[in-house]
């Protein structure tokens, strides 16, 4: 602009003047534009003098918590404060929608909140029908956490099936009825982190799912009983029909059944186990006591028939024996194992031997003439130690 000025011919008063407020406006704004880059060359250098200190102050600050932590081996209580609540472990709490059983016990609604805890015991399914006449089977659950214990009834097979005994799990949907919880085919289950659960909680547990277990009764006294008493009986097997499956009339499904013969100082009774209680592991020679079993009687005939609350505990293992045997028939023979019909001084009996402990005693091959050549080799008397129903080894045959 003033190179304009001076070359314009007129320099007079009447023409300088009025360019002269062009020339102030544009030194004003280069004016302003100096000062604004002043003002942040400035704020630069305060800025990077603070980040400087804020580094020095973080660095001397882990420096400060390190030393600590070493020496006394956990977080001050300063410096865990100043964590953010993300990264405190908080199991259970409004937060986030977990209670503890001992709250829930205290009259805590779940509403939308769940419990999560140890399944220390899980009861056998148990059938039933529903209100619409559907069957289904059911299960009793013994839950414990840090906290208490409590039990939980669990309706479906889905959900049956689901849940095992050791496992830990997080049960959302839940309704409580009567300080019972009800897992239904509304709730949720899923399989969560292991807790800490005090020994004394976990016998405490098993106490919830056991049932009032009447005296032992003498097979003398089962037979005096009146017909659906309940019971529990102790004796030694004596004969096991082993499981297999029977149709009930009117019914259409097949139901396993084992019948056992137990004895004792008093006499000896059938026992007939339904259902899971025929899969028990329980061999002929074993003492056992069977409770919550219930009378049945037909005719002149007494029995005693399992029920959804019967429990099979085997109180000692068949103890070896030294046995004369005649083996007079083969009942059934697998590769590995094959079931024998004998005679012994006790009467008849079956006992099961391995294929291997055959092929041995009487020199025999493993080939496809197994049972043809066992066959041609009985009937044989041998002496044999049997341990229940079930022959260990054979010594040797006898006149």
């Amino acid at each position: 602009m003033e190179r304009i000025m001076n070359n314009i011919p007129r320099r007079d008063e009447a023409v300088q003047s009025l360019l002269r407020p062009f020339l102030k406006r544009i030194n004003d704004d280069e004016m302003k534009e100096k000062k604004r880059e002043q003002s942040r060359t400035t704020a630069g250098k305060k800025r990077k003098k603070g980040e400087f200190n804020e580094t020095y102050a973080a660095e001397k600050k882990m420096k400060t918590f390190a030393l600590e932590t070493s020496n006394n081996n956990q977080l001050p209580n300063k410096m865990a404060s100043a964590f953010p609540p993300a990264f405190k472990k908080d199991v259970t709490g409004p937060r986030n929608g977990i209670m503890t059983i001992r709250d829930l016990k205290k009259g805590g609604e779940l509403d939308d909140k769940g419990i999560q805890g140890k399944v220390v015991l899980k009861s056998p399914e148990i059938p039933y029908c529903n209100r619409q006449g559907k069957k289904n089977v059911m299960c009793h659950l013994a839950l414990a956490d840090e906290t208490d214990c409590i039990k939980v009834t669990v309706y479906g097979n889905e959900k049956y099936k689901q849940l095992e005994e050791g496992c830990f799990y997080l049960l959302w949907g839940l309704i409580l009825e009567e300080s019972v919880v009800k897992v239904t085919n509304c709730s949720t289950i899923g399989q969560c982190g292991p807790l800490i659960v005090p020994p004394d909680l976990e016998e405490e547990a098993t106490l919830l799912l056991a049932l009032p277990t009447p005296p032992v009764s003498s097979i003398k006294e089962a037979k005096d009983c009146e017909t659906d008493a309940f019971l529990a009986i102790e004796g030694t097997v004596t004969s096991d029909s082993g499981v297999c499956k029977v149709q009930l009339t009117g019914k259409k499904e097949m139901i396993e059944r084992r019948m056992l013969k137990l004895k004792d100082e008093t006499g000896c009774i059938d026992v007939c186990l339904w259902r899971n209680h025929a899969k028990n592991r329980v061999t002929v020679g074993d003492c056992v006591n069977i409770s919550n079993v219930k009378v049945n009687k037909y005719f002149d005939t007494i029995s005693l028939s399992s029920t959804g609350k019967t429990t099979v505990k085997k109180v000692a293992p068949a103890a070896q024996k030294m046995m004369f045997l005649t083996i007079q028939a083969i009942l059934k023979s697998t590769k590995k194992q094959v079931t024998l019909m004998t005679r012994t001084s006790e009467g008849q009996q079956t006992f099961t031997a391995t294929t291997a402990c055959l092929m041995k005693f009487f020199n025999m091959s493993c080939d496809e003439g197994f049972k043809e050549t066992l066959l041609s080799k009985i009937p044989t008397c041998v002496e044999a130690v049997v341990q229940g129903s079930k022959i260990i080894s054979f010594k040797n045959k006898t006149a």
